[in-house]
């Protein structure tokens, strides 16, 4: 109940993100059981910051997968002068990690920003490197504050198109 505000931040701001451009449907946003599988979430303001344990699959019913801070108490305490903002940006990038998304500046073809690199720079490139992606360290806006580019969508809907909507951008179209 103390952090009911913030978790409605974050489930309102996956809905309106990630869930509405792809066919993934995220449920279950209430407390995790032993057992549960899925996206485990901590809420903690720990020293190591907001982070996933691993991209995609690799979080299935991992404990504590994910960890994001609605305090900022001890992490990075100025971005508690802009806390929803924050809360909602690192959400929506974290979630991207859980979708199985690798930072953009981590890629190769990145040769715009000297951001040093953390963990893997992905297994597949779906879209050209995208300066303004959630996932680039080297975005001016941080996070892109939560919204996703153009490039994100793109990518998202490459990755997890809907079947019944066909929104995947095709070859055909010359959106690839």
């Amino acid at each position: 109940p103390a952090n009911e505000q913030e978790r409605k931040w974050v489930e309102t701001a996956i809905a309106e993100t990630w869930q509405k451009n792809s066919s993934v449907i995220f449920t279950g946003w209430g407390q995790a059981t032993p057992e549960a599988k899925g996206i485990r979430i901590k809420i903690e303001d720990s020293s190591s910051g907001p982070h996933t344990e691993g991209l995609g699959k690799q979080l299935h019913g991992k404990k504590n997968g994910m960890t994001l801070n609605f305090t900022f108490n001890n992490w990075s305490p100025m971005m508690k002068q802009r806390r929803k903002d924050y809360i909602v940006a690192i959400a929506v990038h974290e979630f991207g990690h859980a979708l199985g998304l690798a930072h953009e500046h981590n890629r190769k073809d990145c040769i715009f920003c000297d951001k040093e690199k953390q963990g893997t720079d992905g297994d597949v490139y779906v879209t050209t490197c995208d300066s303004s992606s959630v996932m680039n360290y080297c975005n001016p806006n941080y996070n892109n504050w939560g919204k996703l580019s153009a490039g994100d969508k793109k990518a998202i809907r490459i990755l997890y198109a809907s079947a019944t909507t066909n929104n995947a951008p095709t070859v055909a179209n010359n959106q690839i």
